[in-house]
């Protein structure tokens, strides 16, 4: 990435920032709210600057039908048999992001596995032609993150269970995170090394905190309502919950081949049984919680959060409650909300496990 533009702007005047994009056409976009379309062609749906790092986000979505045999059936019209085939029509859509990290003098564009070739190059020409209008795009040095996915894809990896998760640009460099798609496993380690800590006298039950965010935040769901014995508070922050209908929300759809298929009988069996606000019981002990997240997530919808608070608190169980209008995925817009949030962290497990329960 070149000097120009990692010297030539104020990055840390976001007003400027924001003139900027106003000047290439694009206010309307500029700190939008989470967009919940489902746009036949590729849109910008989104301008985001927080803690230095500029984001571009467009989506595309597309329909296609489920074949659903469950839901056939045979009717009698005016004498004669008629046989109905039944498909479910599904949205999905795909996200992709221009990062700029000016001060790591990074620029990276993210683009999704589920793109075919055709489609990828149509999506980049696009990237580039939006972004150019506010800074030449010659001037960023390209690298491929995309095409090596779709590389790592075509060796077959899903069949050994490994997937890729998601993608990162630091100050290190960009790199993609791949991991396993059994989730029984890291349920049950997690569970072990709790015990563990207990075993070894280390801490005990009612002194132990856990805290996940994201995925995260669905091993804290999985560990709330799979293993609540185990822990003194739980912290849960923008989770995912809802494993019934959580390809229905969002960039859910995206996550299949990681989760599952819940309208899959067979998938959702599986599913069922970890899924954290359907395995939520009234009669349950569980540990005080707290759950953060944030109204412009645009990967994880803050109903999953919602959702498990209201459930939590209509059974009666002890739960707190924070959501934060902005921050997108990160759950914060900039350092001081960040600084307030982790505040709201520290001081809940202070009270609830820390020195503040001294002589209790």
């Amino acid at each position: 990435m070149s000097d120009k533009i990692c010297k030539g702007n104020n990055w840390e005047n976001t007003q400027e920032i924001k003139a900027k994009i106003s000047k290439a056409g694009f206010s309307k976009q500029w700190d939008a709210e989470a967009s919940f379309e489902y746009p036949t062609a590729h849109k910008l749906t989104g301008v985001y600057f927080q803690e230095g790092v500029l984001t571009f986000a467009w989506h595309k979505g597309s329909e296609f039908f489920i074949r659903k045999k469950d839901k056939d059936y045979r009717e009698e019209i005016d004498g004669d048999i008629y046989e109905f085939r039944a498909h479910r029509l599904r949205a999905d859509r795909k996200v992709t992001r221009f990062v700029l990290r000016p001060l790591d003098a990074m620029a990276a564009v993210f683009l999704q596995v589920a793109f075919d070739e055709d489609e990828h190059k149509v999506v980049f020409n696009d990237v580039k032609r939006t972004v150019s209008q506010a800074w030449p795009f010659d001037e960023f040095e390209p690298f491929a993150i995309a095409s090596t996915i779709k590389k790592l894809d075509a060796r077959s990896l899903e069949k050994k269970n490994i997937a890729a998760h998601s993608t990162r640009l630091d100050s290190k460099g960009a790199y993609v995170e791949f991991g396993s798609t059994s989730s029984r496993n890291s349920y049950q380690d997690f569970a072990a090394v709790a015990r563990d800590l207990v075993d070894r006298k280390i801490t005990t039950a009612d002194r132990l905190a856990i805290h996940g965010g994201s995925n995260g935040g669905l091993l804290m769901g999985v560990m709330l309502t799979r293993y609540p014995e185990l822990f003194g508070a739980i912290v849960i922050q923008v989770p995912l919950l809802d494993m019934r209908r959580y390809h229905l929300l969002l960039a859910g759809a995206s996550w299949m081949a990681e989760y599952g298929d819940p309208d899959v009988p067979a998938e959702w069996e599986w599913i069922s049984k970890y899924s954290p606000y359907q395995n939520l019981r009234r009669a349950a002990a569980l540990p005080p919680v707290l759950v953060t997240t944030s109204t412009r997530d645009d990967r994880v919808h803050p109903g999953h959060a919602r959702k498990l608070v209201a459930r939590m608190r209509e059974y009666g169980h002890r739960v707190e409650y924070y959501e934060n209008i902005e921050g997108g995925h990160g759950g914060a817009a900039d350092n001081a909300q960040r600084a307030f949030q982790w505040a709201l962290v520290h001081e809940f497990c202070w009270r609830e496990v820390g020195a503040a329960r001294v002589g209790t």
